[in-house]
């Protein structure tokens, strides 16, 4: 993903891996046992992908993970998706604010 004058841009057939950061107070905070979830939509809410988050090392990337979609994202449909990340730690269910990404067509096959 690329960010081209302030808005975020996916290229169809690229592969799908975002690093992402835990730090709701501005600290990162230890995602030890949390489970996390995290789905990319279309903007009239059709599902695109499930995507999954691995978390990095705790000890030494604490809040660090990745969310990453396993799958081909040759076919994911063109123009505005929304995303969001439920991090669900302790009990305290938490969310991210709405990601919105421009996915586009490749030039190169």
């Amino acid at each position: 993903m690329t960010c081209i004058n302030g808005k975020a841009t996916f290229k169809r057939g690229k592969t799908l891996s975002w690093p992402a950061l835990y730090a709701p107070s501005g600290t990162p905070v230890n995602l030890t046992g949390a489970t996390i979830a995290s789905q990319l939509r279309t903007a009239d809410g059709t599902l695109i992908a499930n995507l999954t988050a691995t978390l990095a090392d705790q000890t030494t990337s604490t809040g660090a993970f990745t969310l990453s979609y396993a799958s081909s994202t040759a076919d994911f449909p063109l123009g505005e998706a929304y995303f969001d990340v439920r991090i669900t730690l302790s009990g305290v269910i938490d969310y991210s604010d709405t990601g919105v990404i421009n996915i586009v067509d490749r030039v190169t096959v």
